[in-house]
């Protein structure tokens, strides 16, 4: 019985020798997986800000398209703006998804409001287009002398600069 009782006590230790070298085992990984949580649940601000920066470089990227395709118009028209952004299209000077968001119904819509009248010899500040439809509220301003700004307040930038909505002929509005 003695044995046997030295036998159990034995395999008890081993037992708890086995348990406590594994314990270290055990504590990396739920270490590790507090890491990696901890890692994902920094990281996914930065990932969805991501989204949003490419969203705001496209659509500069295309304001700074429009504007320069503007001037090479000019260039070729005596300093003189397009009555509208479609004659961009026409003389094949910018491709026609860059001026239309297609709608559900098949459509098209204007994604930008360009100010007709002006020459490239006008004030380097004002503005040539705009964004139409800004979904987070920033407008995308295209100015003549091709740099882009950003606004929150249609209206209040349209006062600034002295200017009004243009009419649907200029470039807003539906297109069959």
């Amino acid at each position: 019985m003695e044995r046997l009782k030295m036998g159990t006590i034995e395999m008890v230790e081993n037992s708890l020798a086995t348990k406590s070298r594994r314990s270290p085992g055990v504590k990396r990984a739920l270490l590790l997986v507090f890491a990696v949580v901890l890692v994902g649940a920094v990281a996914i601000p930065f990932i969805s800000k991501r989204g949003e920066r490419e969203k705001i470089t496209r659509a500069i990227s295309e304001a700074r398209q429009i504007v320069t395709a503007l001037r090479i118009y000019s260039a070729d028209h005596d300093g003189e703006y397009p009555a509208s952004l479609h004659e961009l299209v026409t003389a094949g000077t910018l491709p026609e998804s860059l001026l239309y968001r297609l709608l559900p119904d098949g459509s098209k819509e204007a994604r930008w409001i360009y100010f007709p009248g002006l020459k490239d010899s006008d004030g380097e500040s004002r503005p040539v287009i705009v964004e139409a439809d800004p979904k987070d509220g920033r407008m995308f301003v295209g100015l003549n002398d091709s740099s882009i700004v950003t606004d929150r307040d249609l209206q209040s930038f349209l006062n600034r600069h002295g200017l009004t909505m243009p009419d649907s002929k200029a470039g807003k509005g539906r297109q069959p």
